[in-house]
C-alpha cells in the first residue's frame, strides 16, 4: 500500500522514535566519501555507494525489492543487487540512462533500468 500519512495522527510515537533512530544511525555510521573506479561518477547528484547501501540495509530486508524512480547513475540498482535485493530503476534523461547502462550496470543488471 502506498499513500500519504498524517504524521501527527496516524503514526504512534514509538514508530516516530524508531525512525529518528534510523536517521541518526545513518549520519553516525556513513561518511560522504566519493567512490572509486568501481562506481563511476555519472550523475551530478550521485550519492556515495556507502550511503545508498546503508539506507537500503536500514529500510529493507534481503530479498526485498528496491525501486528508484529517478535512477540517474544506476548506483542504487547496483548496490541493491550487491546486497541481495531486487532492484528496478526509471530514468527519463536518455543521456544518464545510456551512461548507467554502459558504465555502471552489469549485463544482468541492465534489465532493470527503464
Amino acid at each position: 500500500m502506498i499513500g500519504l500519512i498524517d504524521v501527527d495522527s496516524k503514526i504512534p510515537n514509538l514508530a516516530l522514535m524508531k525512525l529518528s533512530t534510523y536517521y541518526k544511525s545513518i549520519g553516525e555510521t556513513v561518511e560522504f566519501v566519493q567512490d572509486g573506479k568501481e562506481y563511476p561518477k555519472i550523475h551530478p547528484t550521485q550519492k556515495p555507494s556507502k550511503v545508498i547501501k546503508r539506507l537500503i540495509q536500514l529500510f529493507t530486508d534481503e530479498g526485498d525489492v528496491v525501486i528508484d524512480p529517478v535512477a540517474g547513475s544506476g548506483i542504487t540498482l547496483k548496490v541493491a543487487r550487491e546486497i541481495n535485493r531486487s532492484a528496478y530503476g526509471f530514468e527519463v534523461d536518455k543521456k544518464f540512462y545510456e551512461k548507467a547502462q554502459k558504465e555502471m550496470l552489469t549485463v544482468s543488471d541492465q534489465l532493470c533500468l527503464f
